[in-house]
């Protein structure tokens, strides 16, 4: 995929946008099937959140939604991933749904109100068999 050698290239010389780079690359994994290795990146990526000015204007779409100015840095992190987790569970990638939960849960402050909406994540798709062996 180019994408992967045009990332792999400039990680070794550049750190602007880095981050932004990540999301690019587990979105095009995503996209062609290999959601183990999307959401390995899409984890990483969470760091930029706040710090990389394109990733967080993309991916909140900072004219549309006026409140991202106001949002603490935990607040955006919960947005982050719950943008993500809804992304896989479009493609129907319940298994990494649990995964980016899970990583969400260990990221969010104990304090921050919002920590309760990830157990409540739909996993209508994921059969209870599949569910009881994680």
């Amino acid at each position: 995929m180019q994408i992967q050698e045009y990332v792999r290239l400039l990680s070794t010389w550049c750190d602007w946008n880095c981050h932004s780079r990540q999301f690019l690359i587990g979105s095009a994994l995503l996209s062609t099937g290999e959601p183990d290795k999307a959401c390995d990146w899409m984890i990483q990526a969470v760091g930029g959140i706040g710090n990389d000015p394109f990733l967080t204007n993309h991916l909140f779409n900072a004219a549309s939604d006026k409140s991202v100015g106001s949002m603490t840095p935990s607040r955006m992190n919960v947005t982050y991933f719950l943008k993500i987790i809804h992304l896989f569970e479009q493609f129907g990638y319940y298994e990494q749904v649990i995964e980016l939960a899970n990583a969400a849960m260990v990221v969010c402050d104990d304090a921050n109100p919002d920590k309760v909406i990830y157990p409540t994540v739909d996993l209508s798709g994921l059969s209870v068999a599949r569910l009881a062996s994680q």
